[in-house]
């Protein structure tokens, strides 16, 4: 299994490193440009945002949003708090998918390679299953028109959080039947 969507976050880091706790609510009327999978320590426009299709290849579409971290440093960190938002093309907002920061407990190692001295786990998100658009130019031409999009705003408010890296990973949950 891969997430799709791998970003960073770091307290304590080295000068142009994304920190935790930086990230800002996102604009409405403007999707962020998605800056693709893969880990950076640089930070990218876009690089916490996630989209999935309509549905699967099995037809199903998606029920859940799966978010994860994992800590790197020294010491057991506190929970992270992330607050998750949801893209509507046909108002162009964005909505909080939670009423108040989630906790997500990270898996916690020390350095790149070790076994973790905890495991943590994924935290799920439920996501409106919507109706078909009306098949229209105006419609199909729309990228997100049959898929979601949404984006992981890690907090750093709240707890206290140990210097180190805070990777997080989101993915589609579609294990359900339609």
């Amino acid at each position: 299994m891969k997430f799709p969507v791998v970003f960073s976050r770091f307290v304590g880091g080295a000068a142009g490193q994304p920190t935790l706790g930086g990230d800002l609510v996102p604009v409405c009327d403007k999707q962020p440009v998605l800056a693709g999978s893969g880990n950076s320590t640089a930070a990218q426009v876009g690089d916490n945002a996630y989209t999935c299709t309509r549905m699967n290849l099995a037809g199903w579409p998606p029920q859940r949003v799966a978010i994860a971290c994992r800590y790197i440093g020294a010491v057991t960190p506190a929970n992270v708090p992330v607050n998750v938002y949801i893209y509507d093309s046909a108002s162009g907002g964005w909505f909080l998918m939670n009423s108040a920061p989630v906790n997500i407990t990270p898996t916690v190692t020390t350095a790149q390679g070790v076994v973790p001295t905890s495991v943590g786990a994924l935290v799920y998100f439920d996501i409106p299953v919507l109706m078909d658009k009306p098949p229209t130019q105006v419609n199909l031409g729309d990228a997100n028109a049959m898929g979601v999009m949404v984006m992981v705003i890690p907090a750093s408010t709240g707890n206290t959080l140990n210097n180190g890296e805070y990777r997080f990973i989101v993915a589609g949950d579609m294990s359900s039947s339609p």
